[in-house]
């Protein structure tokens, strides 16, 4: 028997193939020639039938020995998985060899065929120790939530290795079993919300309690865990909430075409992806080309290389052997890097084609404009030479041109329309696509040439600001400027429109329009909106949307929304905290009313619960929190009232057993940075009031430079703090 191993990469997750080699020896002697046929088999009852795959049979060594490669089948279920590779149970293959020998008989003089005694033997094929799967993460960053909190996250997949393809029961159960388990800054966050992505992957979204560049230093850790086949895997990562940069580069055109009368160019540049779709020119980004030596003294590009946007020209110097040649064009911003290249269609034999369009400011069709059209004409030097035109081999947007009607003096007219091959999809259109245009006499092509027609583009509506901040009594109007981007030949009509809710609110003025440009004046309207509830941001700032858009008439445009935050200066609960059945200070949206143990002795941590306060003032361009104006001296407290129809017990409690409320921003919780807890302030009362199970209702008045606010509270006797 020949003991084998499967070879197993664990950083790929690959198994490899088994070189199996299998000869026969009669007593112990030399190797027998072997015949043709090998056969080979997995071992019945196994396990392994239709898992293995065997191939590449052939004899070697003079036919006295035969060779095949085994490997284990792509796409084993994980039940198949825990079953055979994790007890690793390993694969029988058997092999029959059929020796080719001639033997003399007694008695006959001449050697006749002997008896053909075939041999089986069995090679086994042992499993190296495979895991399961790994965790592969990805962490990421958002922009930031309604409250500018920095946000990110991290997302989970099990990558299973290359002989592995669990089916869609497996892949559910592997993906509901990956958890999340922050180790390490866990204060300095909250956790927003987890859901599952496609099929095999799970992510989990944070809002930071600090800002992004104190959070680099607090260095979050997750734990991710996952259960496959029963085994647990693990990872761990590190949370980001640096916004990472997103770059795009653009070449315009993409292609052109040059003869030597007629030279082309072309602009390229980089512009920043913004996180809400926006795009903004990159000014120190460099850009280069370089025309291929297969084209050297063909064309000449010039500037080469440009910092912000290279604008360049191409000429064509002499006729070339290639009628296509890329340029391969390379774009740096910072440590990033990008490849592209412009398609440079030259002109094959000089002069010999005349080409214009007519007039020849009209180059360009829009396809979604019907009836829009370019005139182009042609001639040669030769009378007789027939004229042709026709759409390029890769063109789809151009329609064929019309039938060719001679103007006089040798020149040849066609029209070329163009619309979109479906017209259902919402595809972008090209650039550019070519016409051909063919010069033919006696039979034979004297003179070929492409024309590009560059397509307009529906152009891009723009919107500046994406975010308008409105504070009552402050800053009670904002402009809002609607532009396009790109070709916007004709009169245009921009709307800038909210919603129901909005319109409440707000007015919009009718547009200032000043070319591809209007100007929006957005007010608000004298009504205030209620506060949607008393704890957290919906408490000082409301958000409405308009959508807006543009049209001629014949296409409509939508672009970004805008959003509109409605601000309150003053005077704000931002959080509320209580202790829950782990002993850790916790806070949701859910809660606001600040609830207060009196019943625990006075040691226990349950009997604090803590409020956040917020002091938000107006700076001439947005809101800004005034962190002095919630510390110590600077608040003063009203005592508690109640707030309930019936106040007796209240009232025994304050005014019959003269029980006070402790409040300090001074304790231990308030003072630990990066605890989440920082800057709170701790509420609790200073006496034990036994009960059962009743929830006395009032509240707290807290005065301050900023403003006036009240804070529900609710005292418990009996009930646990946390919901």
């Amino acid at each position: 028997m020949v003991a084998l191993t499967f070879p197993y990469n664990p950083d790929s997750g690959r198994v490899g193939a088994v070189t199996v080699r299998s000869r026969i020896r009669i007593a112990g002697g030399e190797p027998v020639i072997l015949k043709d046929q090998v056969e080979t088999v997995i071992e019945p009852g196994s396990g392994w039938e239709g898992l293995v795959t065997i191939s590449g049979h052939e004899l070697m060594d003079g036919r006295r020995a035969a060779r095949f490669e085994a490997a284990l089948s792509d796409g084993m279920p994980l039940g198949k998985f825990a079953e055979l590779v994790i007890p690793k149970k390993p694969v029988r293959i058997q092999v029959t060899l059929t020796p080719d020998i001639q033997a003399p008989l007694p008695g006959v003089p001449l050697p006749v065929q002997a008896p053909v005694p075939t041999q089986t033997r069995v090679v086994s094929i042992a499993i190296p120790s495979i895991q399961p799967g790994m965790l592969e993460l990805e962490t990421f960053s958002l922009p930031e939530d309604e409250a500018g909190r920095p946000r990110g996250g991290i997302r989970a997949r099990v990558r299973f290795p290359s002989i592995v393809k669990p089916n869609a029961r497996e892949l559910r159960m592997v993906q509901e079993s990956i958890t999340f388990v922050e180790t390490g800054g866990r204060s300095a966050i909250d956790v927003m919300r987890e859901y599952r992505e496609g099929d095999d992957t799970k992510v989990r979204e944070y809002a930071a309690l600090a800002s992004r560049e104190v959070m680099d230093r607090a260095q979050v850790m997750v734990e991710i865990t996952a259960v496959v086949c029963g085994m647990i895997i693990r990872a761990s990562g590190q949370l980001s909430f640096a916004i990472r940069r997103t770059f795009q580069p653009y070449i315009v055109p993409h292609s052109l075409s040059v003869s030597p009368s007629s030279p082309a160019t072309f602009t390229a540049l980089v512009r920043e992806v913004l996180p809400d779709g926006q795009e903004v020119d990159v000014p120190g980004a460099t850009v280069s080309i370089s025309a291929p030596s297969s084209a050297a003294g063909i064309l000449s590009i010039h500037p080469g290389n440009a910092t912000g946007t290279l604008s360049a020209t191409v000429t064509q110097q002499k006729a070339g052997a290639a009628s296509r040649v890329t340029c391969p064009v390379s774009f740096q911003v910072g440590k990033d890097h990008y490849d592209d290249a412009l398609t440079v269609f030259i002109g094959q034999k000089a002069g010999r084609i005349e080409m214009e369009f007519v007039p020849p400011e009209k180059n360009a069709i829009n396809p979604y404009l019907t009836g829009d059209s370019v005139t182009i004409r042609a001639r040669v030097s030769s009378k007789t030479a027939a004229i042709s035109f026709a759409r390029g081999i890769t063109a789809q947007w151009l329609d064929e041109p019309s039938v060719g009607v001679a103007t006089g003096d040798g020149w040849v007219a066609v029209r070329v329309e163009a619309s979109p091959p479906d017209p259902l999809s919402q595809a972008v259109p090209p650039e550019s696509e070519d016409i051909v245009i063919t010069a033919a006499e006696n039979g034979g092509v004297i003179a070929e040439e492409a024309v590009s027609i560059r397509i307009i583009t529906p152009p891009l509506l723009d919107v500046s600001p994406a975010e308008v901040r409105l504070v009552f009594g402050k800053e009670e109007k904002a402009e809002v400027i609607l532009s396009l981007r790109g070709e916007a030949t004709g009169r245009w009509r921009y709307d800038l429109e909210g919603d129901e809710d909005a319109s409440r609110y707000l007015d919009i003025s009718t547009p200032i329009v000043d070319g591809s440009t209007a100007r929006f004046q957005v007010m608000l309207n004298g009504n205030e909106p209620p506060e949607e509830k008393a704890v957290g941001p919906s408490s000082w700032q409301q958000v409405y949307v308009l959508h807006s858009r543009a049209s001629d008439g014949t296409t409509e445009i939508e672009g970004p929304d805008v959003k509109v935050l409605v601000l309150r200066e003053g005077l704000f609960v931002e959080k509320i905290f209580a202790v829950d059945e782990k002993n850790q200070y916790k806070t949701s949206d859910r809660m606001t009313i600040l609830p207060i143990r009196v019943d625990l002795p006075t040691e226990d941590r349950k009997r604090t619960a803590r409020v956040k306060l917020v002091a938000l003032v107006w700076n001439g361009t947005e809101l800004v929190q005034d962190e002095e104006a919630v510390r110590g001296d600077h608040l003063t407290w009203d005592p508690p009232a109640c707030t309930a129809g019936d106040c007796r017990k209240w009232e025994s409690i304050f005014s019959v057993l003269k029980a006070a409320m402790v409040i300090t921003d001074r304790d231990e919780a308030a003072l630990t940075a990066y605890s989440g807890l920082e800057g709170t302030w701790g509420i609790s009362l200073d006496k034990v009031i036994p009960g059962h199970g009743e929830k006395l209702q009032g509240e707290i008045t807290v005065h301050g430079d900023a403003g006036t606010v009240t804070i529900p509270i609710v005292l418990r006797l009996g009930e646990p703090s946390w919901e």
